[in-house]
């Protein structure tokens, strides 16, 4: 799971902007994500879930970027894009916080 997300979707992101990308958060225990608050059902629990910044870009830019490259197979609803490929069906948020934003990806399942 991790390795599609990666491979698909931050990679070419890295490519793309030429730049790092922080990865706040993409796998984590059951016993991490509860200590943190997660939700049992967690995606990151199973490595279909990233949170992302990607260094000396805004999340804005960034998301703009994705929904520009998937336009064909994208649906945006309210700073969240739905995305379907032939390789899988994706979600992304872009969450903007008072102190931290990021683009949380998460893939919902791989064809």
């Amino acid at each position: 799971n991790a390795t599609l997300l990666i491979k698909n979707v931050l990679e070419p992101l890295r490519i793309h902007f030429n730049s790092p990308l922080n990865v706040n958060c993409m796998y984590r225990s059951p016993a991490l994500n509860n200590a943190v608050g997660g939700v049992d059902t967690s995606q990151h629990c199973t490595g279909q879930a990233a949170d992302i910044t990607v260094k000396n870009h805004s999340i804005e830019e960034v998301f703009n970027y994705i929904k520009h490259r998937h336009k064909k197979r994208v649906l945006e609803k309210s700073n969240t894009l739905f995305i379907k490929s032939l390789k899988f069906k994706m979600v992304i948020h872009l969450r903007l916080q008072w102190l931290y934003s990021y683009l949380h990806f998460l893939l919902l399942s791989k064809h």
